[in-house]
C-alpha cells in the first residue's frame, strides 16, 4: 500500500513534467550527441550531458514562460506543493520509511498548487 502511493506520486510528478516537455516541439536528444571524430577523447558524452542539460532546461524554462506562462506556473506550482508536502510529512517528521506518507493530502496538497497557478501567474 505504501509502496502504491509513492509510486502515484511520483506518475503524477512525471506526467506533468513530460506534459511540460511536450509543449517543447523542438527539443532532441541529439543535441548532445557530439559530432563522430575519433580525435577528440577529452570529453565524453555523460561528460558534455551534465554540462549542457542544466543551460538547456533553464533556457527551456525561460522559453516556456515567454510562450506558456500560465501552464508553465501551474505545472510547476503543482510539483512543488507535492513534493513540499511528501517532503513534510516523510523526512522533516524524521520517518525512516519515506513510503508511509497520506496520499490523500498530498494528493490534496498537489491540487490547491493546482489551484494557484493561474493567481500567481497574475500576481
Amino acid at each position: 500500500m505504501k509502496r502504491r502511493q509513492l509510486i502515484i506520486l511520483v506518475a503524477l510528478i512525471i506526467f506533468q513534467l513530460v506534459f511540460l516537455s511536450t509543449i517543447y516541439e523542438g527539443y532532441t536528444i541529439r543535441r548532445y550527441l557530439p559530432p563522430y571524430n575519433n580525435n577528440d577523447s577529452s570529453i565524453s558524452i555523460l561528460q558534455q550531458i551534465f554540462i549542457q542539460l542544466p543551460i538547456d532546461i533553464w533556457s527551456y524554462y525561460e522559453s516556456t514562460l515567454q510562450t506558456h506562462p500560465i501552464i508553465t506556473k501551474t505545472i510547476i506550482n503543482t510539483v512543488i506543493y507535492l513534493i513540499s508536502d511528501w517532503i513534510s510529512q516523510t523526512i522533516l517528521q524524521g520517518r525512516r520509511d519515506i513510503f508511509n506518507f497520506d496520499i490523500s493530502r498530498t494528493l490534496k496538497n498537489g491540487f490547491v498548487g493546482l489551484c494557484f497557478g493561474t493567481p500567481v501567474h497574475y500576481y
